[in-house]
């Protein structure tokens, strides 16, 4: 049985770094749990104005003594005027938001970029359609606006995106002002180049996130919860993301780890034999490791873990031996199917 020191806590997780033969080496980036990320030289933001949660709130720094009741949704709050405050913070000179709002809410948004923006730096309004059995209906707009008119080089860009590549079903309809995906890449490729940074400020598994990694440039997210990470970090590490980073509070998992190792020359080989409450109980039970959706080996520095190797799950299996060159010391992250981490040091 593997000497274990015991679970610890960190603010990030650092799964790939620069792998230098993988296409679009260094095309990766970073996702946000706890905060908004530190982007300074972003080409492009998004913000999908949806309800307002208390995370949301949090995330935004605003006081607690604005947060809405128990109960009580809100869609134009405080919250967004810190997003959008941000997202401009965050743009170079050359850079735009791409903000998507509900339909009943849009003029309050409207008036708020031109606060934020100033309405000299509008560039297009793009409606949302809806397609119900009654026939189209307006589901939100997305305002675009320019950081910088006079350094802004899109524009010409921003008026060829198509109003409406696709229409959202009944069926697709998750939150009011929510975009089509056909839209979401069609901005992305109108308004930045490969190799720009694109900020999603309010990014789920279903987010802008994706479409700028699968065209080349680089990323950074704040998600709003934990679960909404890790099915996005699953995504891009299957995908082969070369460079991905979580940033945040892991949410734990409180089942039973099982660690084995073989000393070799050079390195060790580590084993993970089980997970849950039962994998320890009884040779004849599973080991759990159905649940387990990554793990992987590495050391921890700077309140940070570090991978050298990690194994995703591939169907119904994971590979259950993962090699590291270190001789002593190290840690094991893992990652389940409802997105509790664990990180173990090794003795």
């Amino acid at each position: 049985m593997l000497n274990l020191s015991g679970s610890v806590n960190i603010s990030a997780v650092i799964l790939r770094q620069n792998q230098a033969n993988t296409p679009c080496a260094g095309m990766g980036g970073s996702i946000y749990t706890d905060r908004f990320p530190p982007v300074t030289n972003a080409r492009l933001a998004f913000i999908d104005a949806r309800p307002v949660n208390c995370a949301q709130f949090n995330q935004a720094g605003v006081p607690e003594a604005l947060y809405p009741h128990a109960g009580q949704e809100e869609l134009f709050s405080p919250c967004w005027e810190e997003y959008i405050y941000h997202a401009r913070a965050a743009l170079s000179d050359c850079g735009s938001l791409a903000l998507s709002a509900p339909p009943a809410e849009s003029a309050d948004f409207r008036l708020l970029l031109d606060k934020i923006f100033g309405s000299e730096n509008f560039v297009r309004r793009l409606p949302i359609t809806a397609c119900p059995t009654g026939g189209a209906q307006e589901q939100g707009v997305v305002y675009i606006y320019s950081k910088n008119k006079r350094e802004f080089l899109d524009e010409q860009a921003a008026r060829k995106i198509k109003e409406q590549p696709e229409h959202l079903k009944p069926g697709q309809i998750e939150f009011y002002g929510q975009k089509p995906s056909g839209l979401t890449e069609e901005i992305i490729l109108g308004l930045s180049s490969p190799g720009d940074a694109v900020l999603d400020l309010t990014c789920g598994e279903k987010t802008a996130i994706w479409d700028a990694y699968k065209n080349g440039r680089r990323f950074a997210g704040a998600a709003l919860n934990r679960s909404q990470a890790h099915i996005l970090l699953m995504r891009l590490l299957d995908a082969g993301c070369p460079k991905l980073e979580m940033h945040g509070t892991p949410f734990p998992s409180r089942e039973v780890v099982n660690l084995n190792m073989i000393q070799r020359p050079g390195g060790r080989e580590i084993y993970l034999d089980g997970y849950g409450n039962l994998c320890a109980c009884s040779s004849l039970k599973q080991n759990g490791l159905e649940q387990i959706d990554v793990w992987a080996v590495g050391l921890l520095k700077q309140n940070a873990f570090i991978s050298e190797r990690l194994a995703l799950r591939r169907g119904p299996i994971i590979e259950s031996c993962l090699k590291t060159s270190r001789e002593k010391d190290g840690a094991v992250y893992i990652a389940d199917i409802y997105g509790r981490e664990k990180i173990i040091a090794l003795a």
